[in-house]
C-alpha cells in the first residue's frame, strides 16, 4: 500500500518541513523523503511512529487521498 501521499498531505497540513517531521521521529530528512515518495518499505511500527509524529491516527495514513 502506498502511503506517501497521505504522509505528505498531513505534514503539509501541519505546516511542517520534512526535517521537522523527521526530527519528531528521530530520523533524518532524507528518511522522511523516502517515506513520502514510497521508496522506503513501511511496516506497521513505522506507520505508527509516523502517525504519532503527525499527530494523527494510523487510519488517517491508510485512507487514499481523493483527487
Amino acid at each position: 500500500m502506498k502511503t506517501g501521499p497521505q504522509i505528505k498531505a498531513r505534514r503539509l497540513r501541519l505546516g511542517l518541513t520534512q526535517a521537522q517531521a523527521a526530527k519528531r521521529m528521530d530520523r533524518t530528512q532524507n528518511y522522511w523523503s523516502e517515506l513520502e515518495h514510497d521508496r522506503k518499505p513501511h511496516n506497521i511500527d513505522t506507520l505508527r511512529r509516523v502517525a504519532k509524529a503527525l499527530e494523527c491516527r494510523l487510519s488517517v495514513l491508510l485512507i487514499p487521498l481523493k483527487r
